[in-house]
């Protein structure tokens, strides 16, 4: 049995899937500079990138996926849409992507993440999931410091 995902009236111009191919940001930017070492914070560097209307998050999957490939790094991403279901859509995949092995088998979250990202019908267990990460993650919103404490990977400080 399925359960329809999305199954109002529309949705208007809000786009799911981007138009490009993923692309691994640290393979797209400059090389990285021995001497910015000592001017961070953490003497790692850091590569920023802004994704404007990037829609589902290919270009930062694929930069973590490939992360082991380059010297160390650490990634801020800075996430620009049009529209609040692709931001929702961004924490629903991360939140899934970076969930505790412990929580989720790899299997598991790989079944789940396929389904969430391009199917029209969801599998009951998958359909309980996203109702209980969509309640969780709009609980977390207005709560900025409970979601700087339980996903330290996202901020939504910078939202007006």
């Amino acid at each position: 049995m399925t359960t329809p995902a999305g199954s109002g009236n529309g949705f208007g111009t809000v786009s799911w899937w981007g138009l490009s191919p993923a692309l691994d940001l640290q393979a797209e930017s400059p090389p990285v500079d021995p001497d910015s070492q000592s001017k961070t914070e953490h003497k790692i560097p850091e590569l920023d990138a802004l994704l404007l209307g990037s829609v589902d998050g290919r270009h930062m999957l694929r930069t973590l996926a490939r992360a082991m490939l380059w010297p160390l790094r650490r990634f801020n991403f800075y996430v620009l849409e049009n529209n609040l279901e692709a931001v929702a859509r961004h924490m629903l995949i991360f939140s899934l992507a970076l969930e505790e092995p412990e929580k989720m088998g790899l299997q598991e979250r790989s079944e789940t993440f396929l389904e969430l990202w391009g199917n029209a019908l969801l599998r009951p267990s998958v359909a309980a999931f996203l109702r209980a990460q969509a309640s969780h993650l709009s609980n977390l919103v207005p709560e900025p410091d409970r979601l700087e404490e339980l996903l330290p990977w996202l901020s939504l400080r910078p939202l007006k």
